[in-house]
């Protein structure tokens, strides 16, 4: 994981948190810039253990994460990170994203899908609709 999280439970004052999954550092690395100006606590993991442990010590709100991770798929890591915690956001990406990836994200659990190269204002649309479901679905 690039940065070490805060204690679980711990809140920033800005928009939420971010576990970005991917085995392409430089992405992770220009998904974050673009993130923690707009005011999202990031974190980084490059594969699939490593988004466990980030996921359980960060908790994150959302998870965007990569089809190919190495040797894993992330679309099946996704019912393992949403395990006890229903309301976590998973976003899938993917420079492969097909109609076959796409079903199997939305049945694995995931809440949106982005196809790489990964357009900025696409994805503060999409993190802003995922925060927004939450609290919706906290309120009711």
């Amino acid at each position: 994981m690039r940065r070490e999280p805060g204690p679980a439970g711990s809140r920033a004052t800005g928009r939420g948190r971010i576990l970005l999954v991917d085995d392409d550092r430089d992405l992770l690395s220009s998904l974050q810039d673009l993130l923690q100006p707009e005011g999202y606590e990031v974190a980084t993991a490059s594969e699939a253990q490593g988004a466990r442990q980030a996921a359980e010590r960060f908790r994150p709100d959302v998870v965007l994460l990569d089809v190919k991770l190495g040797t894993a798929n992330g679309i099946d890591l996704i019912p393992e990170l949403k395990r006890g915690r229903p309301d976590l956001a998973c976003v899938v990406l993917s420079a492969f994203a097909g109609p076959e990836h796409a079903v199997r994200a939305f049945r694995n659990g995931a809440d949106d899908c982005l196809r790489k190269p990964i357009d900025p204002a696409d994805l503060m649309r999409t993190l802003s609709r995922c925060r927004q479901h939450q609290r919706l679905e906290r309120e009711t």
